[in-house]
């Protein structure tokens, strides 16, 4: 997720408000729908984009969430 973050904004580290700060509020917990919710405000947060990117945090964080599942 954290690569995914950085691809979007072109910064090496975290931004404030954006998706890492967003999942590292909910770490040592499994991942939920709420974490995926948080994540991805903050992915639009970051972006202004009303939906996430394709790639993006968000999807970061659901394919680890489906991973999960199996």
């Amino acid at each position: 997720m954290t690569q995914a973050e950085r691809e979007i904004t072109g910064e090496t580290t975290q931004v404030r408000g954006g998706p890492g700060a967003a999942a590292q509020s909910h770490a040592g917990e499994p991942i939920t729908s709420e974490a995926i919710r948080d994540i991805t405000e903050g992915e639009k947060n970051v972006t202004g984009e009303a939906r996430p990117v394709k790639g993006g945090p968000t999807a970061a964080a659901q394919s680890e969430l489906t991973k999960g599942r199996q």
